[in-house]
């Protein structure tokens, strides 16, 4: 039973940080095409190759620099 509840809560988990990937990653590609900073292309480049391994943390911080 254990065993059980560890594997759904796991792939709730999972599901929740893919959809959060999923939202930081649109942000990124519409700043990307609206802005004429090279900085902030640049920026989000990066961040769209981190984000496929990111974890919560990551996109945390993701999501701040994105706000400044």
């Amino acid at each position: 039973m254990k065993n059980l509840i560890k594997t759904v809560l796991g792939i709730f988990i999972k599901s929740k940080i893919e959809q959060r990937k999923q939202e930081i990653k649109a942000k990124l590609e519409k700043e990307i095409s609206t802005t004429t900073s090279e900085w902030v292309k640049a920026r989000n480049t990066g961040f769209l190759a981190l984000i496929d391994s990111a974890n919560n943390k990551i996109l945390d911080e993701i999501k701040k620099s994105i706000k400044k």
